[in-house]
């Protein structure tokens, strides 16, 4: 896997259908069922299955906004653009 991407909400379907419609084995979309109170060791388990991916936060809101604020308090998201 080339590219981690992590997202909440219904963004997550969006971006699976691409997924599939374009065939692509090489990402891995993860959704983020809760946030608060953070899974951390679910979370960091995962993150460093994918250490060597590039990692990417998507969301439908601006950057100052939504979920990424928040996930940015823990160092798990530190490698995340």
């Amino acid at each position: 896997v080339k590219r981690l991407i992590m997202c909440t909400g219904k963004v997550f379907y969006d971006l699976k259908a691409k997924q599939q419609k374009d065939k692509r084995k090489d990402v891995a979309i993860v959704r983020l069922e809760q946030i608060y109170p953070m899974p951390e060791e679910q979370s960091h388990k995962l993150i460093e299955k994918y250490k060597h991916s590039e990692k990417v936060w998507v969301q439908e809101e601006p950057k100052n906004m939504g979920a990424f604020t928040f996930l940015r308090r823990y160092t798990q998201f530190d490698d995340f653009k």
